[in-house]
């Protein structure tokens, strides 16, 4: 069983990832969005996404 994850890591900071609908991405010009949970620490990462 594959377990999706919506957590990354770039460099030491967690960062939360969300695809983006198909209706749209025309208008965003992308397939995910991705934003900084400003935390270090594993354990955050996860309360905070």
């Amino acid at each position: 069983m594959v377990q999706i994850s919506y957590l990354t890591k770039r460099g030491a900071v967690y960062y939360a990832r969300m695809d983006v609908p198909e209706d749209l991405v025309p208008i965003l010009k992308t397939q995910t969005r991705k934003q900084s949970l400003k935390t270090k620490d594993e354990a955050e990462a996860k309360r905070r996404l």
